[in-house]
């Protein structure tokens, strides 16, 4: 089983934040939720705030980076998104962009460590389209697709491995410094 480099950043984040947040703060899940979505922004964007609309070409071999989380065009998650967001408003202006998505995502993926696709043919407008979508659904899928992909296996996963309060910042450390395997679980 891969492990994708979003759900490793909440992993870390969700161990980093209850080593940090009082007892009693961290057992309520909503807070937990709250204070890892705002670390994960942070580092991705700098501020506390979710950025929905969010859309940028980093170079970096995922093709555009979008959303909240930072979904890619170019490793599969950002593909799911827009089919599940429309899924939800099928005349969203995002729709147009699928058979270029679905293309991108046949193509290899060598770039980025072996789990990107630089690829941007077909999505000429994306970003402004991304930067200008204000549907509520919009975001409403970008946390249906954080949940499913990403916080919910890092929960799976923190659980399955017994991680307590006081073991979740080694824990955080030995994943970001060596990766997945280290914590028995097997990559795909």
């Amino acid at each position: 089983m891969k492990i994708d480099k979003h759900l490793i950043w909440l992993l870390a984040l969700f161990v980093l934040m209850v080593t940090v947040i009082p007892t009693a703060a961290a057992e309520d899940t909503s807070n937990v939720k709250k204070v890892i979505l705002q670390m994960t922004t942070t580092l991705e964007n700098s501020d506390t705030q979710l950025h929905f609309n969010y859309a940028e070409n980093l170079g970096d071999g995922r093709g555009i980076t979008f959303g909240c989380i930072g979904f890619c065009t170019g490793t599969y998650d950002g593909n799911i998104l827009i089919k599940h967001y429309t899924e939800l408003n099928p005349d969203n202006t995002l729709a147009k962009y699928i058979p270029a998505l679905n293309k991108i995502d046949a193509g290899s993926h060598n770039a980025a460590g072996g789990d990107g696709n630089p690829n941007v043919e077909g999505l000429s407008g994306f970003i402004k389209d991304v930067q200008s979508c204000n549907d509520p659904l919009f975001k409403t899928a970008q946390m249906d697709k954080l949940n499913e992909l990403y916080y919910n296996p890092a929960m799976k996963i923190a659980d399955s491995i017994g991680a307590k309060k006081m073991h979740l910042l080694k824990l955080s450390s030995m994943i970001c410094a060596s990766g997945m395997e280290l914590t028995g679980q097997k990559e795909s």
